[in-house]
């Protein structure tokens, strides 16, 4: 009954953003969040805990309550632009981005390889396969399914409006084999916390985090181009969608492990670099990081299958 009343409630919100000017529907879901960030003790002391890894010490705290409430705010616009992504055209959607880099995507396609594209939770992370398939690039998004089947079926329309296929996580690595030996493209975030037994451990901003191996094992198996980009969002409402040059594959020297860990540190190391530039524009929510290291085994760290 829940899942269904909270999927009633966004497809009226959907319905009545599409009447209201498009600044005032995000406002007023930016003080959505915002008043979530209060009335949340759970994921306000989530956010709070983790902004110490940036901002450590007492005298910082209110820096760490200023950016935790810019972030809670986000996610309000988050919602309120995947409202407006539901039924804006492929050309109004353009109209709203300044991009950069786009080059640096097509150099990468132009090698027919296959293109792995990594992002964080970081700003609006949605629009960016979104604007990519309106220009004629489709994407394969990896994606956990939500907890809520009609809202994960809402959201995957949204994202499928420009050509894209969502490929569940679980088991994603052989679902990803045919579209990139196709030469396309598969996106994947790897911001998210999992299991010491399902990721490699790498550091983001200064402590062990376990990240999924996903994108470092495919990269290697299939040689593909491995390009960053981010969606920061602006004042006036606009988003600038930035491509980074592509990550290099490591050396063929060392065991597979390593350049596991190595090639996923080195993608960890950009995300960190915007979320240090950016910091309200991540989601500081989720708890990222384990309580604690797992068992040493044979004298390393306990490092992971692969996901799929």
């Amino acid at each position: 009954m829940r899942h269904r009343l909270e999927y009633l409630l966004v497809l009226a919100s959907a319905y009545l953003a599409r009447f209201l000017p498009t600044s005032a529907c995000r406002k007023v879901l930016q003080n959505i969040g915002l008043v979530f960030y209060f009335l949340s003790r759970r994921y306000r002391r989530v956010a709070l805990e983790n902004l110490k890894r940036i901002h450590p010490g007492s005298d910082r705290l209110k820096e760490r309550q200023r950016i935790a409430k810019a972030s809670f705010r986000n996610l309000g616009r988050m919602l309120s632009d995947i409202l407006s992504l539901s039924y804006l055209s492929g050309k109004e959607i353009e109209a709203l981005v300044d991009l950069e880099g786009w080059e640096h995507l097509e150099k990468a396609i132009r090698r027919g390889k296959g293109v792995l594209l990594f992002s964080a939770h970081f700003g609006n992370w949605e629009i960016v396969p979104l604007l990519q398939g309106y220009r004629g690039y489709t994407v394969h998004i990896i994606s956990r399914p939500l907890d809520n089947p009609y809202l994960e079926k809402y959201l995957n329309r949204v994202r499928s409006r420009s050509g894209n296929l969502v490929i569940p996580k679980q088991g994603a690595i052989r679902k990803c084999i045919w579209p990139i030996r196709k030469g396309g493209t598969v996106a994947i975030v790897i911001d998210q916390k999992v299991r010491w037994d399902q990721g490699v451990s790498v550091d983001f901003l200064g402590k062990p985090a376990a990240t999924t191996r996903t994108l470092a094992r495919l990269a290697m198996r299939y040689r593909c181009a491995v390009v960053p980009v981010f969606s920061i969002p602006l004042a006036s409402g606009r988003f600038r969608v930035k491509y980074e040059p592509e990550v290099p594959l490591p050396p063929d020297t060392g065991s597979e492990e390593d350049r596991v860990r190595q090639l996923t540190q080195q993608c960890t190391r950009v995300i960190e670099k915007y979320v240090r530039k950016y910091p309200e524009f991540w989601f500081w929510m989720h708890r990222r990081w384990h309580r604690s290291m797992p068992e040493p085994v044979d004298g390393m760290a306990t490092t992971a299958r692969v996901d799929g």
